[in-house]
């Protein structure tokens, strides 16, 4: 950061400030490390080293150079506090001691405003690791007969290793095969025995249920059989029997006919009856009554026959439809294909049937007579069986026993003591089966494989040893998961927040040259607090990495915040309040904040004597410093600095030739701060010029102590007292408002920097 102070005051400080040297600051409290090369202490631990460092400005006397240097905070952090708030009261820029112990003006420049791109990185070193390890261990003792690697070998997950002696673990194997053949036969024999009795029930089920049918038809037969039924329509020609008579079984009780339909069965000359083929219309004349009916052609015959007159005739069967009248009686002739037939013949009925009885004994009913007409299936009469009792009874007893027969032959088919078998043998079965998995276990803890698939690092037992109680937790041998590499960095809570997994981080080793890429794979929720510092231990991994092999140190840095292409000033132009000084070169500005600064106008724009003049009454007399606004004399802070006009600091001096300026400011790297408003790339800004300041100065350097902390900005008055500091954010220390009290020290800028 710039400076606030005036030649005149610069002046002033230059012929009062003098700084003692002090021999013993306890400096293993607060350690100093520059970023360039020289640290105050090489023995830092690798879990030091892996904890991210503040960063700081300062001057080595011995080089006669500024440096980039960073803190370790120990646990007398309120007495180094109240060291450098002291040097920060006594010099209001930068006031180094000299040989001659006089003070050494700072040098500034103009910056110009340029576009760059500011990149906030957070870095950290480390060893180092595997992806993953893994101590190869057995829990079986005595001899190894065998084994299949050397060191540096890669094997892969499950690749067997060592073979211990196991001809115990081998017997008791083959004895479960053994056991388990045994049992499998059981189980399929037990399965047979089943199948064969099943079969047998159902062949037994099957006849009971046949002979059940069997005797429930010959039951209803028997019924049945006593009614006379006819088997086809028809009218009564003739009837055979009457009521009272004692008639067989197939015996005939009527005869019947259909006169629905008559034929006639007519001769044709031989030479006319060759065009007559079976369908053929045929025209019927019945002789007597001169009707005509017709008919078709049902049957020819297939050969003449020779008449009574020796002519040949072929017989043709022609069927008519009964138009009601015709009988037995009537005869007719026909004509077919223009063919006349070579006589006449008698009308017969087309079909003629006889019913019969189907049962022995007395014909008790008959219900038919001469002429009746019947349809089929009707029951004409009733004849009672010669033995009617014993004849029913002898049906309706058969019937019985099928059925109970059928009864027995279900409840034989029960398989409940096949089943039981079944399922014994399937219980002995599966103890065969666990005790062949027990087995087998036992011979696969003599052999041990690969828990991982990597690369053998360490190779402590091979073929002959022998494990025993000496030895049995040392690790046969030790192999690394090498696919990839990690290593682990500590992050302050400050900063834990920006890290994100899947960050890339740019990795490089003294050992091995280039660089390497990793990415962010862990990042804890838990931290660790040591001293009043938390720190999250955050694990970075590399696939690609070349010749690095674990426990090599290595450096990180991850880039956690980037502004490409922005507006940037150096980090020593912007002062406290994100006040910048622009060169005045007549550029108008909105945020433009000279006169507000200098008493001319209020903060509503307006110009304000009785303000100046109350500014001048409040500006501290003792130390020349400027007082952050806000800030009482008595040290009581009245509201937080922010970036608006009511921040303005008001009792700070512009320096000749430059306006104040407030900006918006973004992210910052080591050298430069992103400015967002306030500031155009025409514009030059006053910037602290470390190179020429160092050029200045000639120093005696007695030890460590002697190279004062320059922070990026300026430190304010420190009237009042108490200690109550800002604290300390990012990657240096950035101070909020200082350390106010009722008449101590307040610092005003704090120690801010990058994060």
């Amino acid at each position: 950061m710039g400076d606030f102070t005036s030649e005149k005051e610069q002046k002033l400080l230059e012929s009062e400030a003098e700084v003692s040297n002090t021999e013993d600051t306890n400096a293993d409290e607060l350690t100093f490390e520059e970023t360039s090369g020289f640290s105050d202490d090489d023995d830092d631990s690798e879990e030091e080293e892996k904890k991210p460092k503040k960063k700081f400005i300062g001057y080595d006397k011995q080089n006669k150079k500024f440096f980039i240097g960073k803190f370790k905070i120990g646990k007398k952090l309120l007495i180094i506090i109240l060291v450098i708030a002291i040097l920060a009261g006594i010099c209001s820029g930068l006031i180094i001691k000299s040989k001659n112990n006089s003070a050494v003006k700072v040098m500034y420049t103009d910056s110009p405003v340029e576009r760059r791109t500011i990149t906030n990185t957070i870095t950290g070193s480390s060893s180092i690791k595997p992806n993953d390890s893994y101590n190869v261990t057995t829990i079986k003792s005595g001899d190894i007969t065998s084994d299949t690697f050397k060191e540096g070998d890669v094997v892969k997950k499950g690749d067997k290793l060592y073979q211990f002696e196991d001809s115990d673990a081998q017997n008791s194997l083959s004895t479960a095969k053994n056991a388990l053949a045994k049992a499998q036969q059981a189980y399929v024999d037990a399965v047979k025995q089943k199948a064969q009795t099943v079969s047998s029930n159902n062949i037994g089920t099957k006849s009971a249920q046949n002979a059940v049918t069997k005797a429930l038809n010959s039951l209803n037969d028997t019924k049945n059989n006593q009614y006379i039924q006819s088997n086809s329509a028809g009218k009564v020609k003739e009837l055979s029997v009457k009521e009272g008579d004692h008639i067989n079984a197939g015996a005939a009780v009527a005869t019947l006919y259909d006169d629905s339909y008559m034929k006639l069965r007519i001769p044709f000359n031989e030479v006319d009856a060759e065009s007559i083929q079976t369908g053929a219309a045929a025209t019927v004349s019945v002789i007597g009554s001169g009707d005509t009916i017709y008919g078709t052609v049902k049957e020819k015959s297939s050969s003449a026959v020779s008449t009574d007159a020796h002519a040949k005739v072929v017989y043709v069967t022609v069927e008519v439809t009964n138009p009601g009248a015709l009988t037995t009686n009537d005869y007719g002739s026909a004509e077919i294909n223009g063919v006349a037939c070579a006589n006449t013949a008698q009308f017969e009925y087309v079909s003629e049937g006889t019913i019969t009885s189907t049962a022995s004994g007395t014909l008790e009913n008959l219900n038919i007579a001469v002429g009746d007409s019947v349809y089929s299936g009707q029951k004409v009469g009733y004849v009672k069986y010669d033995n009617q009792n014993s004849t029913m009874s002898n049906a309706q007893l058969s019937y019985n026993d099928a059925v109970l027969a059928l009864e027995k032959q279900v409840l034989q088919n029960d398989t409940f003591s096949q089943d039981s078998s079944i399922k014994n043998a399937q219980l002995a079965l599966d103890d065969a089966e666990l005790g062949i998995e027990k087995a087998q276990d036992a011979v696969d803890d003599y052999v041990v494989e690969a828990p991982i698939e990597g690369t053998v690092v360490k190779k402590n037992s091979k073929a002959g040893d022998t494990i025993d109680s000496s030895n049995a937790t040392d690790p046969l041998c030790v192999i690394y998961d090498l696919s990839s590499v990690k290593f682990s960095i500590d992050v302050d809570e400050t900063e834990i927040a920006l890290v994100k997994t899947g960050q890339k981080a740019t990795v490089t080793a003294d050992a091995v040259e280039g660089e390497f890429e990793g990415v962010v794979t862990k990042v804890p929720v838990d931290g660790v607090n040591e001293n009043g510092v938390t720190t999250y231990t955050i694990e970075i991994q590399i696939e690609n990495y070349g010749d690095l092999l674990p426990g090599m140190n290595v450096d990180a840095e991850i880039v956690v915040e980037e502004a490409d292409n922005v507006i940037a000033v150096p980090v020593n132009s912007v002062n406290r309040g994100n006040i910048v000084f622009v060169k005045d070169d007549g550029t108008t500005h909105e945020n433009d904040v000279t006169d507000i600064i200098k008493g001319n106008k209020d903060k509503s724009g307006k110009t304000d004597d009785k303000k100046k003049a109350d500014d001048k009454d409040d500006k501290p007399q003792s130390s020349g410093m400027p007082v952050v606004s806000g800030d009482t004399p008595n040290g009581d802070k009245s509201d937080e600095i922010s970036v608006t006009k009511e921040s303005v600091p008001t009792n700070i001096d512009v320096p000749d030739g430059y306006r104040a300026i407030q900006v918006e400011t973004g992210i910052n790297d080591t050298d430069y701060i992103e400015i967002k408003s306030g500031l155009t790339e025409k514009d030059q800004v006053r910037t602290l010029d470390t190179e020429s300041s160092s050029a200045n100065a000639s120093f005696g350097v007695q030890n460590a102590q002697e190279m004062y902390v320059v922070p990026n900005g300026n430190m304010g008055g420190m009237p009042g007292g108490g200690m109550s500091g800002g604290g300390m954010s990012g990657g240096g220390m950035s101070g909020g408002g200082g350390m106010p009290g009722g008449g101590g020290m307040s610092g005003g800028g704090g120690m801010p920097g990058g994060r």
